[in-house]
């Protein structure tokens, strides 16, 4: 959870403690594991990012982009991991809120 809140603040630069709904999904493979959180974020700067992703240009750009959470924008996009981007999907296709997916104990 420390990771996540850390993420938040650093490569958005989100401007307050993000508001975590708890854990989304776990993907997990015989060398590591990802956890998916849903969180809020209240705002964001991209002035005031960091990292060193952002100091190397040869990274590419790292562009903030708000996207509706509706089934036309989402497929719309290439979401990764593709495990993530299906539950999102199924999820607001279905009409269900993704807080009743996450489990707020984790």
């Amino acid at each position: 959870m420390i990771e996540c809140v850390r993420a938040v603040l650093v490569t958005p630069a989100g401007r307050a403690e993000p508001q975590i709904t708890g854990l989304l999904h776990v993907l997990a493979d015989a060398h590591q594991r990802q956890y998916f959180y849903l969180a809020r974020i209240g705002s964001w700067s991209e002035a005031d990012r960091t990292g060193p992703e952002f100091a190397d240009p040869d990274r590419g750009e790292y562009r903030l982009e708000e996207v509706p959470l509706s089934v036309r924008a989402l497929g719309a996009l290439s979401l990764e991991p593709e495990e993530i981007g299906a539950l999102l999907r199924a999820a607001v296709t279905a009409g269900t809120d993704l807080a009743a997916l996450a489990d707020p104990a984790r």
